[in-house]
């Protein structure tokens, strides 16, 4: 019988999980690991140039293909530096396997003073749905099974196992350990009757509302969302949910929670019931409260979650039902059948947001119509937009460039976007597009950001040209924090802290061997794109533009300062 080390029997009992990818940084303590998923046929291993990244690139991969994603960093400090990473999975419920070594059994838990000692258990517990320390080599399918069962049950989430190095190097016989058969299987059914009674309120109501979030992203039903839609009910999304309704439908009027402009706002707010599916009523809809969502005393929910603790959290829900977003729609749609529905009412309602949206986008083109040397941010986005194919995959970076992505580029199928909205932070769009480049080699990738948030992790442009991942980044350079200096402008007209250098990060690729370009004029966008996905490497196309106010700025103090003082100084 074969003799395998701990490490080796890990990345076994991973092939048995289904996982595709591995992504971290080396370090001493992982040598066995590594090395047994370089051998291990149908993994692959790809080493990144921070721990960050790792985790981000986990994240994508479970995200855009369903398949666990890994992500490992070592002792101490690459552990440490896996943290945003993780952290942004776990805001979002994204399952996958944080994988951390740590130093002997015999001088970890509690710690002795090791070089690069770390307490990762107490590190990671607050940003993972579960965690473990796995103290004994014959543990290791055992605790692998519990991690698993975790991540993938209930609200998912990232789950994390530390590995002392004694135990990843201690060798064994293999052992004939099954891990299928713990595998979760099937989806949670909600209550008949609650499903009725919901099915009795919708009917009644005169301006009912859908609202798809990541729950029903990640039960993969869009399809069935849509087919509820299509009784006549105006439907939006999440940022989360976006892609779960399609652009091109002549009831479409705008998706993303309030990111995605006065129309959505209205819809949110103005609704007598509200059916949201999948959904945690984040701050992109307002905390459940006014202004975005309607009074309480004037607006119903129906709250349907996998996660009974979500529900009535934010807001407070008329009939709250734990289900499966896929299971639950079908039911829904069922239940509907033969019922007396609103249809004259509906199609009114329907027609006023198709209307209120339609304002919202000419107003926001007058936007982009704007003359100004650079352009503004507004007129570059449309001008993206406009020369993006339809089955592009698109990660939403950056801070004020993000809030423009949003108004101009749509998608219709949610695995074509790529925005961690729980955490909403920036950087995190080239990794993204790095992971979505290995899951679809074949699909044309772009990483729309801002020139802060593509600083922060530019250098993973090496790991992109090392594994040859051809995605594009269209990088809008406004030399600032743009978004922080928009807020300081309008609260002190002093801004600190927030500008730049005129840094050139179409120079920046070419030193790492990708493609760079610099656009300064609009009509010029389209033909660099072409040129960028053309070279076959990945590629960096900058635009410089002005610090553009977006129109929805407005609801940034209500959400992220509300109940604080303004003291405004003279000239604010």
């Amino acid at each position: 019988m074969q003799t395998l080390t701990g490490g080796a029997l890990l990345a076994k009992l991973m092939k048995q999980l289904g996982v595709k990818y591995v992504f971290g940084v080396p370090g001493g303590q992982l040598f066995p690991f590594m090395d047994a998923v370089s051998r291990e046929e149908g993994i692959d291993l790809f080493t990144t140039r921070h721990e960050e990244n790792s985790g981000h690139m986990a994240d994508a991969v479970t995200r855009l293909s369903g398949t666990p994603g890994v992500c490992f960093g070592t002792v101490g400090p690459g552990a440490a530096n896996l943290l945003p990473g993780v952290a942004a999975a776990y805001t979002d419920s994204i399952p996958m396997i944080v994988i951390t070594p740590n130093n002997q059994t015999f001088c970890s838990y509690p710690h002795l003073g090791s070089i690069q000692d770390g307490n990762h258990l107490d590190l990671f517990k607050s940003i993972t749905k579960w965690n473990g320390v796995v103290n004994q080599r014959e543990r290791l399918g055992e605790m692998l099974r519990m991690a698993y069962r975790q991540a993938n049950t209930g609200r998912p989430g990232p789950v994390h196992l530390d590995i002392p190095v004694d135990v990843m190097f201690k060798c064994a016989e293999e052992e004939d350990v099954v891990l299928e058969e713990y595998i979760p299987a099937g989806r949670v059914k909600g209550d008949p009757q609650s499903i009725n009674r919901a099915a009795e309120q919708i009917c009644k109501a005169k301006r009912p509302l859908l609202v798809a979030g990541g729950g029903v992203v990640r039960a993969g039903a869009w399809e069935d969302f849509r087919k509820v839609a299509a009784l006549g009910i105006p439907a939006t999304t999440t940022p989360m949910g976006d892609g779960c309704v399609e652009e091109n439908d002549d009831t479409y009027f705008g998706t993303s929670g309030w990111l995605g402009g006065a129309s959505v706002v209205k819809a949110l707010s103005e609704s007598d019931l509200i059916v949201a599916v999948g959904c945690r009523f984040s701050s992109w809809m307002g905390l459940g409260k006014p202004p975005i969502l309607g009074a309480r005393d004037t607006q119903k929910i129906i709250h349907v979650d996998i996660d009974p603790c979500n529900i009535g959290m934010n807001a407070p829900a008329e009939i709250g039902i734990v289900s499966d977003a896929k299971v639950f729609l079908q039911d829904l749609l069922e239940a509907l059948q033969g019922r007396k529905l609103g249809a004259s009412d509906w199609k009114k309602w329907g027609a006023e947001l198709v209307t209120a949206y339609k304002q919202y986008m000419h107003s926001v083109t007058e936007i982009a119509k704007q003359i100004s040397d650079p352009m503004n941010e507004a007129t570059a986005l449309q001008a993206i937009a406009g020369a993006l194919d339809k089955d592009t995959i698109v990660a939403f970076d950056g801070g004020q460039v993000m809030e423009w992505t949003h108004t101009f580029v749509h998608v219709n199928n949610p695995l074509k976007k790529m925005f961690p909205a729980g955490f909403g932070h920036l950087g995190f769009g080239l990794p993204f597009s790095n992971a979505a480049k290995l899951v679809f080699p074949d699909q044309k990738v772009v990483n729309i950001t801002g020139d802060g948030a593509f600083g922060m992790t530019c250098q993973e442009l090496e790991t992109a040209v090392r594994y040859n991942l051809p995605s594009v980044s269209i990088v809008l350079n406004d030399r600032a924090w743009g978004m922080i200096k928009a807020g300081q402008i309008g609260l002190y007209n002093n801004p600190v802290g927030v500008d730049f250098s005129d840094a050139s990060y179409s120079d920046v690729a070419k030193g790492f061997g990708a493609y760079g370009e610099k656009v300064l004029k609009v009509e010029d966008i389209k033909p660099a794109l072409g040129r960028a996905f053309a070279s076959g490497k990945p590629a960096v196309i900058e635009i410089p533009v002005a610090l553009t106010p977006h129109p929805m700025d407005r609801y940034w103090p209500e959400l992220i300062m509300r109940g604080c003082e303004f003291p405004m100084p003279p000239g604010a």
